[in-house]
């Protein structure tokens, strides 16, 4: 199953995988980020990935510059392809900006 755009009222949902990956952090807002979901056959979010344009990421040449900010998979369906599929559609979205990946 291919990811997608998140749409906002999704936020609450990947906010709770978000406090997965970072359990000590705020709750992100993604804000200037764009972020992508990976849905799981019963229409439960199972992972997401987002993503900004920096104006500089450290060892890359290239700037601005794409830079995942976060990328998470639940547990239970890891290697099923969602992770994957989180990371092609952001290279897909850079692509479409005219980044090359």
């Amino acid at each position: 199953m291919p990811a997608r755009p998140m749409r906002g009222d999704e936020l609450n949902k990947v906010q709770a995988l978000a406090r997965q990956l970072w359990p000590e952090e705020s709750l992100p807002l993604f804000d200037g980020q764009q972020v992508f979901v990976w849905e799981r056959e019963d229409g439960v979010i199972g992972g997401f990935a987002s993503v900004s344009i920096r104006p500089f990421v450290d060892g890359v040449d290239a700037a601005p510059c794409p830079h995942v900010e976060g990328w998470f998979v639940e547990p239970a369906i890891r290697q099923s392809g969602a992770g994957r599929a989180l990371i092609y559609a952001i290279e897909e979205w850079c692509r479409q900006r005219g980044f090359a990946t």
